[in-house]
């Protein structure tokens, strides 16, 4: 029997859009919030809570693009 190709349309519109939108977006807002987290820690004098927001920003960032990344790679997986 063959693969049932009735989502193929649908999967690589969706895959399109990941690949040329969600993924470069995602990257250059990470990197965007890694440069101002790195301009809050060293602008921070030493204070404890800026230096924790600014390391709160960098672990959000990263955790960001890791979930993006994971998704695309989760749904390769399944549909693929």
């Amino acid at each position: 029997m063959p693969p049932d190709t009735t989502f193929d349309p649908l999967y690589k519109t969706l895959l399109d859009y990941y690949d040329k939108l969600f993924v470069p977006l995602a990257v250059v807002l990470a990197a965007v919030m890694i440069v101002y987290a790195g301009i809050l820690y060293t602008t921070s004098e030493g204070q404890p809570e800026k230096v924790n927001v600014a390391k709160e920003f960098i672990f959000g960032a990263i955790i960001g693009l890791v979930i993006v990344l994971g998704a695309g790679w989760i749904v390769s997986q399944i549909v693929g």
